[in-house]
């Protein structure tokens, strides 16, 4: 994974393709307790796939969309 900052907030990001759309989505670097995305990185890329189910071990990420202060000017419409 490489990581990088927000070019709004400056918080360490890195990127992954949503498994099920395959567009890049935003995430937050460090692991949290109560992240809902799990990641995985292949030879092929870095994927994150939505899990809410705690009983899957393993470090949890959240969506930087999710934390960035300045989200909405990203979304896009």
């Amino acid at each position: 994974m490489k990581l990088e900052k927000c070019r709004s907030c400056r918080a360490w990001i890195f990127w992954a393709k949503n498994e099920k759309s395959g567009k890049p989505m935003p995430i937050d670097h460090t692991p949290v307790a109560g992240g809902n995305l799990v990641v995985s990185d292949t030879t092929k890329g870095v994927f994150a796939r939505h899990d809410d189910t705690p009983l899957i071990p393993g470090p949890k990420y959240v969506s930087h969309f999710a934390t960035c202060p300045q989200s909405r000017a990203w979304r896009k419409k």
